[in-house]
């Protein structure tokens, strides 16, 4: 038995240390949030600005359209 834990396991290495940055694919979704919160906030302001004929012409009513408009951008 003490012959078996002697043997060194081949396959594992060290864990790397990081540099402190985040990983390239946290950035990205990261960034992919923050666009599509952007655009979100920005559709949003555009809704609220629309007049009843383009609302009515899209099938939303004003209140359905206020109700959307103030929503948090975070809130999908």
């Amino acid at each position: 038995m003490a012959r078996f834990l002697s043997i060194p396991f081949r396959g594992l290495s060290a864990p790397r240390v990081r540099s402190g940055r985040p990983p390239r694919n946290a950035l990205v979704g990261i960034v992919d949030t923050l666009l599509a919160w952007q655009e979100r906030a920005n559709a949003r302001h555009h809704l609220s600005e629309l007049d009843a004929y383009l609302l009515h012409d899209m099938g939303i009513s004003r209140l359905e359209a206020a109700h959307e408009a103030a929503k948090p951008f975070w809130r999908d």
